[in-house]
């Protein structure tokens, strides 16, 4: 009987909860800010020297914004699993408010059509005879848009002949008034 009871305890024992090793289960992933997520995971490419927007990102990164519920968004150019397990690594946890959604242009394709149209941009006669006021990337829509005072059929024909006419640029009309 003793030799019984003593089984009995050892098997409590050894029971989660009453000694026993508890058995960790994996936690679900939960929310986190989506500003410090972000700020984390680009943090990860600054050597010391550049900061944000001069880092040398990966090809696969479209671009990264805060969607209106506050979700972290990934926009993510080719293979979206090798995508998503190096951003998990350098963010250091999966979160319920990340998303990845695919795009067409990286990050880096997008910034290097800027730089090459702020070359251009710098020409103050060509500015002018275009009407050309401004160059941004739109990284929600994974685009360059070139803004004109007038942005015509005519302006945009004149600008792809002379200046550049990449797929990744959108035009719209922008104007700038002093109050």
């Amino acid at each position: 009987m003793k030799t019984t009871a003593f089984i009995g305890m050892l098997l409590l024992l050894c029971l989660p909860g009453y000694g026993g090793k508890e058995r960790k289960a994996e936690e679900p992933p939960k929310a986190y800010s989506s500003v410090e997520m972000s700020r984390k995971y680009h943090s990860t490419f600054e050597d010391g020297i550049r900061s944000y927007p001069d880092l040398d990102y990966p090809d696969y990164l479209g671009g990264t914004y805060t969607d209106s519920v506050g979700n972290l968004v990934f926009l993510i150019k080719g293979d979206t699993v090798a995508a998503k397990s190096d951003i998990l690594r350098r963010i250091g946890h999966n979160a319920l408010n990340l998303r990845f959604e695919p795009c067409i242009y990286s990050l880096r394709a997008l910034s290097d059509l800027v730089d090459e149209l702020g070359e251009q941009f710098e020409n103050a006669e060509l500015r002018e005879e275009l009407g050309w006021t401004f160059i941004s990337i739109a990284v929600m829509e994974n685009r360059v848009y070139v803004s004109f005072s007038n942005c015509s059929d005519n302006i945009i024909a004149k600008f792809k002949e002379r200046v550049s006419d990449s797929p990744m640029i959108r035009f719209d009309k922008m104007v700038f008034e002093l109050l």
